[in-house]
Formats: C-alpha cells, structure tokens, sequence
C-alpha cells in the first residue's frame, strides 16, 4: 500500500478508524447476541450443562491436568507481566502512545469481563435446575489471553507481527479451548472473551487513527512478511476445522439428546462440539485483528496539515 500525498495519508486515517470502530461495535453486538443465545435460552443452557458433563466424565485425565496447568499459569500476575512487557517494548521503540493503547485493551478488557462476570449478567435457571448456578459469563483467562496476544501486536515493530501473530495466537486459541477441556468454562464464557479482548483492541486501533498515528508500511512490506501469511494460514486451518468439527458434533449431539440410553453420549458429543467451536472462535477472533492490522505501521508521527500553496497568478 503506498501513498502519495499526506490527503491520500488522511484517508487512511479515516478507514482505519471507521473500521476499528466498526468491528469494536460489531463485537459488542456479538458478545449481546451470544450472551442471549447460550445463557438466557434453555435450548442454549442445555447444550452448555452438556458439554460441561461431557468434560467432566470424558476428559482424558492427562489432558485435563495439562489443561489445568495453562489455565492456573493465567494469573494476575500474568496481567502484570503482559503490562510491564507492552511497557517496556514502548520505551524501547520510543512509542509510549501505542504501550498506552496496549495497556488499555489489556486492563480494560479484563476489567469490563470480570464487572460483567460479578455483578452485571446473570445466569438465570432456565429448565428445571435444582441447585444454584454460578455464572462464569465472560471467561477472564481467555480475555487475558487474547487481550494479551493484541496488546502485543499493537506495541511490536511491523516485522516482528508475524512471529508474534503466530506463537501467540496458537497460545491464545489453546487457552480457549483448555477453558471448556478443564470444566473451567462453558463455550460462551470463551467466545464472550475473545470478542471483549477485540472490541477493546479495535477501538485502541481507532484511537490512534484519530490520533493520526497510523501510517502505510513502506516499500510494500506488508506483502513480504512470510510469518504473517503463515500465522493467517494456521489461523484460517484451524476455523474451519474447528468449525466443521463443531457442527458435525453438534447434529450429533442434536440427534441423541434426550434419547433413552444416548444421553451420555449425547454429553461426550456436546463437549466436542463445544471445545471444537471454542478453537474456532479464538482463530477467527485473531484472524480479525490481524486483518485490521494488515499493512500498517501504528505510533508514529501525527500527520499534520499540508501547508497550502500559493496561487501563482495572484502571487505576481
């Protein structure tokens, strides 16, 4: 992408900012529409208190330790971690405005999932439950991670996206699904989480833009980052498999529930249909970031207002 004038440069400024604007809001309509589905439906709990017994009875007891593992080594202190490493990677570049927009998506994010979590989105018994349901609508440990893997994205220089994009995501798409394997978690909590960490991200991303902090990478770099088309490549891979998966365990889950003698069954196939969904939230939920993110350069210098020229028939 290259431009020639700083006009042309403003008009960049605008299409990132609309379109950060527009994936934050969209996010937010789906983390509302996901919420209404799978927690304040029957239908939607029923499937999820499925996958949940799924988990629990099925589980290889070797995953799920492994599974565990990940999701206790998300902590506080890993949010404080992922802060002072934005922090410290913005002084080196000399670029404090991207660290700030790093630091908001990381503790915005998670500040906003655990007020909804606590105190705003209930979890209410929808089809005959006897006992007290706790609600764990949105998962923090996914909000971290992915929050984590943009607030990384947005503070690194251009070359180095590609490396991050790749390890990060297949770590951030791991914790999601070891939150529904380790009986952490139901498939909406992750899903809610991932669209919170983008929402925050995406407006971070327009901020800047409004900010005129966004500019083309030069030379056409963007097209010469081999790790980058692989992190997409990996991430596409993993959405469809994810999602064929989903749906192929779901019509089966759909199938056998509430059959005499399949409703174990029925469980063990609405975990799978639940953890393969999960993966295929997580990959798509980067793919969209990495999208935003594609063939610009963040936290540079403002762009300023071109001087105007001088009419050469009236300068005579």
């Amino acid at each position: 992408m290259s431009l020639s004038s700083g006009t042309s440069r403003r008009g960049l400024q605008g299409l990132v900012r609309r379109r950060g604007l527009v994936t934050a809001a969209g996010a937010l309509v789906l983390l509302v529409a996901v919420y209404w589905l799978m927690v304040r439906t029957g239908t939607g709990q029923r499937f999820e208190d499925a996958a949940l017994r799924g988990s629990q009875e099925y589980t290889d007891r070797r995953e799920r330790q492994a599974a565990n593992g990940r999701l206790r080594a998300i902590t506080m202190g890993s949010l404080g971690f992922f802060c002072l490493l934005v922090v410290l990677i913005g002084a080196v570049r000399r670029r404090l405005l991207l660290a700030l927009a790093a630091l908001f998506t990381l503790v915005g994010g998670l500040g906003v999932a655990e007020v909804l979590k606590r105190y705003v989105v209930p979890r209410p018994l929808l089809y005959g439950q006897t006992s007290e349901v706790t609600n764990s609508f949105p998962s923090g440990h996914t909000t971290i991670a992915m929050a984590g893997l943009f607030a990384l994205l947005i503070v690194v220089a251009p070359h180095w996206r590609g490396l991050v994009a790749l390890l990060g995501a297949l770590w951030a798409v791991g914790i999601g699904a070891s939150t529904v394997s380790a009986h952490w978690h139901r498939l909406s909590d992750t899903v809610g989480g991932g669209l919170i960490a983008l929402a925050f991200a995406a407006a971070a991303l327009a901020f800047l833009a409004w900010l005129g902090r966004v500019a083309p990478l030069p030379g056409g770099r963007a097209g010469r980052v081999p790790l980058m088309r692989i992190a997409a490549l990996v991430l596409g891979f993993l959405t469809v498999t994810g999602l064929a998966l989903g749906v192929l365990f779901a019509v089966l889950y759909a199938r056998d529930a509430g059959r005499p003698g399949l409703v174990e069954d029925a469980d063990w196939e609405a975990y799978l249909a639940a953890q393969s969904f999960a993966s295929a939230a997580s990959a798509i939920t980067a793919l969209v970031f990495l999208a935003l993110l594609r063939g610009l350069d963040f936290g540079g210098a403002p762009i300023l207002a071109l001087p105007r020229t001088a009419d050469p028939v009236r300068s005579r």
